[in-house]
């Protein structure tokens, strides 16, 4: 049974210098966006809100969700959408409890990032965006 992903990759410029925000899963050495599965009767906007919050302990309201990106793959569809991190509640703070993610780190678009392969068109959509919009 083919499972769907959903989740949120925060992001923000300065200058001339884009950074996103990525997870590093437990056991892992590849990066990735906080997200998860669906669950029964959920849209995928609320799914990405859940799952960002489970893994990173930041709250995002459903309104400041921007452009969603999303990459098909054989097991599992994976749909990202951008928050711009100056729009997320600025009183949270990045909780590492969570039993899945090791780290969670901001990163230079420019930088060369070990992805998750099933993630990887969704990073480079995302870099290209963010890189033409000003």
């Amino acid at each position: 049974m083919k499972e769907y992903s959903y989740g949120i990759c925060p992001y923000y410029k300065v200058q001339d210098e884009i950074y996103i925000m990525l997870i590093q899963p437990k056991g892992h050495v590849e990066w990735g966006f906080a997200k998860g599965k669906i669950e029964e009767n959920e849209s995928r906007e609320e799914c990405a809100v859940r799952e960002f919050y489970e893994e990173t302990g930041l709250t995002i309201n459903k309104a400041v969700l921007e452009n969603y990106f999303e990459q098909k793959n054989k097991r599992k569809d994976v749909g990202i959408f951008l928050v711009n991190i100056f729009n997320m509640n600025k009183d949270d703070k990045i909780n590492l409890q969570s039993k899945e993610v090791h780290k969670i780190k901001l990163f230079n678009i420019t930088d060369e990032i070990k992805i998750y392969k099933n993630q990887e068109n969704i990073l480079n959509e995302i870099k290209h965006y963010l890189k033409e919009v000003d």
